[in-house]
């Protein structure tokens, strides 16, 4: 019973590596058309927006937890001008809304090391 457990083992392993290493293969062989397939799709979808100078590109461009938020763009997108006033508008608040977190840690940051460092200085300057 033990022989056979190794010898299965054995066996198993064998037909593992196999495995992998063809689909090894066939992801070496089609990667880097994939790649280029991938990059070729991402710059259509993201640079042919970007030339629209009446802001429809902001329906689109967002990455997914704030493009919820383009949907209080939708009636506003009947009209050309109207849609070129909000969205001129939105994309200021999307601006600071995504960078407002990023604000609020970097001020709670220095405001945390401020007396750190002022206190290691001053100990550098007394001894």
């Amino acid at each position: 019973m033990m022989s056979h457990v190794f010898i299965s083992n054995v066996f198993l392993l064998n037909y593992l590596v196999a495995i992998l290493s063809t689909v090894y293969e066939m992801m070496r062989d089609l990667g880097e058309f994939q790649f280029k397939s991938d990059r070729y799709q991402y710059i259509e979808k993201y640079t042919i927006p970007m030339m629209d100078e009446n802001y429809y590109k902001e329906l689109v461009i967002h990455p997914p937890p704030l493009n919820f938020f383009s949907m209080f763009l939708i009636p506003f997108s009947l009209s050309r001008d109207s849609m070129k006033r909000v969205g001129i508008i939105f994309s200021k608040l999307i601006y600071w809304f995504e960078n407002l977190l990023f604000i609020f840690i970097f001020l709670a940051r220095e405001f945390i090391l401020a007396p750190v460092i002022y206190l290691k200085i001053l100990g550098n300057i007394l001894i």
